[in-house]
Formats: C-alpha cells, sequence, structure tokens
C-alpha cells in the first residue's frame, strides 16, 4: 500500500527567502537557486546541464571474490500524475520533470515536451508518459525532482498557464535506517493543480538496462517491468502513446532502466497484440536474477513473435 504525505521542507530561493515547497509554485520568484532541504547546504543548478552520465557503465568491470562491492540505495519512479486541475480535464501538458542525484547533480529528464508536442491527459488516472531516467539514480544524501508543468489551453488566455512549479526531494540520509521497502507516495500543490510522484527506494541496488529485438513477426503491445518485492509495475513501453519498432527490428522502449535490490529479481511482462490467438493478445512474464555486472539474454516468443530480451547489468559507483 501506498504511503502517502506532502512535501514540507523549506527552500531557499535566490533572493536568500526560505519558503515552504508548497508555497513555492504561488512565487513569483526565479526558482533558479534551491537547496537547505534537511542539511544546510545551498546548491546552484542550471537547467541546461544534461547529465553525461549513461547506464551501463561498468557492466564490463571485473570483480575478484575479495572485493568490497560499492552498492548503493536507488529510486524506481513508478509515476507521475496531474491529480487535480483548476481548468478541468482534459488538458494539453508540456514542460519538464527532471530528477538529479548525488552523482553529479545535473539533469536527468524524466519527462520532457515543447509546447507543440503536449501530453493528453484525459483524468486524474492518466500518468504522465515518462522517458526517463536514463540511468540509475543513486540515492545518496537526496534525489531532488523539479517540476515545471504548463498547460496549452485556449480557455487560459491571457491568465498564467502554468500548471505547476516546484520541487520534490527524497532523503537518502532518513532511509538508511528505514528497513521495509514499500511504494511512497508524495504531492504538491501548484498554481492550477496538484501533481503526484510515486516511487519506491530500493536498497542495495544494481542497475538494469533493458533491450529487445524482435527476430521474427511484428511486436504490438506493452512492457512493463518490476521487482518480486514492489509489484507495481513500470512501463517501459506502451504501443498506443508511441511507435514501436526501428527499422533495425529494435523494440523502442520509452524507458529501459530499471534499479533491482541484489537479493530480489527483476519481473519483466510483455504483453503482444495478436489477432492469432482467441484472446487478441498474448502475456509472457520473464524473471531475471541481478548480477554486479554482464549481461543475460533470453529469447521469448508471445503468441505470432519472437523476440531476444537482454538485461545489461552494472553497479552505479
Amino acid at each position: 500500500m501506498a504511503v502517502a504525505r506532502r512535501w514540507q521542507w523549506w527552500l531557499k530561493l535566490d533572493g536568500g527567502k526560505l519558503m515552504p515547497l508548497v508555497s513555492l509554485a504561488t512565487s513569483n520568484d526565479d526558482v533558479k537557486l534551491i537547496g537547505s532541504a534537511c542539511n544546510e547546504s545551498c546548491h546552484v543548478w542550471t537547467k541546461i546541464e544534461t547529465a553525461p552520465l549513461g547506464p551501463m557503465r561498468y557492466t564490463d568491470r571485473i570483480y575478484n571474490e575479495h572485493e568490497a562491492l560499492r552498492m548503493r540505495n536507488s529510486v524506481n519512479i513508478l509515476s507521475v500524475k496531474i491529480l487535480s486541475s483548476d481548468v478541468g480535464f482534459p488538458i494539453n501538458v508540456y514542460g519538464t520533470v527532471i530528477a538529479r542525484d548525488s552523482l553529479d547533480e545535473k539533469c536527468i529528464y524524466l519527462f520532457r515536451r515543447p509546447r507543440d508536442d503536449c501530453q493528453l491527459i484525459n483524468s486524474k488516472d492518466d500518468s504522465l508518459i515518462l522517458t526517463g531516467p536514463t540511468r540509475g539514480l543513486v540515492l545518496q544524501d537526496a534525489v531532488y525532482f523539479e517540476v515545471d508543468l504548463r498547460i496549452k489551453d485556449d480557455r487560459l488566455r491571457g491568465k498564467k498557464k502554468e500548471h505547476s512549479k516546484g520541487l520534490l526531494m527524497i532523503d537518502g540520509i532518513r532511509r538508511t535506517i528505514k528497513v521495509k521497502t514499500e511504494v511512497e507516495n508524495d504531492t504538491f500543490v501548484g498554481k492550477l493543480g496538484t501533481v503526484e510522484l510515486r516511487y519506491a527506494v530500493i536498497k542495495d541496488a544494481v542497475e538494469a538496462t533493458v533491450e529487445i529485438k524482435v527476430v521474427e513477426g511484428y511486436f504490438c503491445g506493452e512492457v512493463a517491468a518490476c521487482t518480486t518485492n514492489i509489484q507495481d509495475k513500470v512501463v517501459l513501453l506502451d504501443s498506443r502513446t508511441c511507435c514501436v519498432m526501428a527499422d533495425n527490428l529494435d523494440v523502442q522502449l520509452s524507458r529501459r532502466v530499471m534499479a533491482v535490490h541484489n537479493k530480489e529479481k527483476l519481473l519483466l511482462t510483455v504483453v503482444n497484440q495478436d489477432d492469432e490467438v482467441p484472446t487478441g493478445c498474448v502475456t509472457q512474464t520473464i524473471d531475471f536474477t541481478p548480477k554486479f555486472n554482464g549481461s543475460d539474454v533470453t529469447e521469448v516468443t508471445c503468441g505470432s513473435v519472437k523476440m531476444l530480451v537482454k538485461v545489461t547489468w552494472s553497479l552505479m559507483v
């Protein structure tokens, strides 16, 4: 069951003024310098600094049996939703949701859409279509999430079109003493509504990067991932919302990186829309046992489609 709460951290803005997160979205200040959450440090962040680090950085490293492995806690982002809208639903949403972790504090885009490529949100049950993180998030001191979502709507002519702008923080220090892993649920109120972030903190995590290649047939469906302890799925691909296959037959996953506890398993569920079966679709679930490096490849038959599923393992530091 998800644990729900609202962020109450105090943030320091450019003018040196302190204000709670729930007030940040109604401030006219330029939210550029943000910090002072659970420690008294401040960080200057510029949004143009995209994180240069990718996944699979240590997959080729060889570890000897006596070497101390540097596993870290991580975070899986399950969903970002707009729970309420002061102008009602449906709404066309664009903007960014950015994560920053302890590795370099640079931008890792979870959601990024320009004004001419909005996502249609029909109700509070719709999730933003996330495209990140592109690597495992390292939860050491904290992981920060910057939300800047806007609405494209003729009804707002001459009015503010900013739905929500603010900061969420996951405190890594506090979670070092938390034993149980569970789905957590945090919200904040913006100018035109409420945003919800659902996530799970993964202790002693390894990074799993998923790749899928079709070797026979044509795939159209969904790919989702979860772990044995956290059954809430992360949608890696939904063919209703994006292109599925590239010219080289690679399945173009919207997301492909998951954090997995080293003693659990990664579960990948593939759903293929197939007219050749009575139910109209075929579902296969494959489990992978985490490793500290290297990769695993398995062939999956899902109705009339055969595909190779590859998971590449890596530590994150």
